[in-house]
């Protein structure tokens, strides 16, 4: 859940838990956008910062066990997570370099789901809650980012190092239309997420009392 207090935007799981600033992942959002713009003129691909690109994150989808209804416990993530701070199912984002913004894409719900889980809110709720800079439906991110003027995508592709195990890319309906790049990224973020900000070592501080 969110909520707003005197002193801005946070997100809390309710009342007696901690309030997690949503500048917090803003922060996040505008440490990889400068990592990566660093990266690309450390390498001088000067050509790439005169178009706009996209770093393009996929959130964890929800999913049934074996032939029912039941839904194992919903885990968010984390390169997702560590970015935009949404720990719903079926939702994704988005960061342009060029513009140093950032882009939600949520899912597009039926009107029946508000019979058992409240109203259901349009894209510009999402932009106030998470603190975004653009929200969109899911079933259009192709179509968005054109119109934003992205040429390039990022997407992760990388080892995990304790694991061994590759990481599950990325896709959307529509992505042969920009000229992907898979090489950058993946490192970017795990820099970035080893360096904790002030606000992720007060949370920290938090779980570990």
């Amino acid at each position: 859940m969110s909520s707003v207090s005197a002193l801005g935007s946070f997100l809390s799981q309710g009342q007696q838990t901690h309030k997690v600033p949503v500048s917090m992942f803003r922060n996040n959002r505008a440490r990889v956008i400068e990592a990566l713009r660093v990266k690309q003129q450390e390498a001088q691909q000067e050509e790439l910062r005169n178009e706009e690109q996209a770093c393009f994150y996929k959130g964890g989808e929800e999913v049934s066990r074996a032939n029912t209804d039941m839904e194992p416990l919903f885990s968010q993530e984390s390169f997702f997570f560590h970015l935009f701070g949404v720990n719903e199912p079926g939702y994704s984002g988005a960061l342009l370099v060029k513009q140093g913004a950032s882009v939600l894409f949520i899912p597009r719900l039926p009107k029946e789901y508000g019979i058992w889980c409240g109203k259901v809110q349009p894209p510009d709720f999402y932009v106030d809650k998470y603190g975004v800079d653009y929200a969109f439906y899911a079933d259009e991110v192709a179509d968005r980012l054109a119109s934003l003027g992205v040429e390039a995508g990022h997407l992760l592709r990388g080892i995990n190092t304790d694991s061994n195990a590759p990481y599950p890319e990325a896709t959307f309906d529509g992505i042969e239309r920009f000229q992907l790049n898979y090489e950058q990224l993946y490192d970017v973020d795990v820099e970035v997420r080893v360096h904790k900000s002030p606000e992720e070592l007060d949370v920290m501080r938090y779980f570990n009392r």
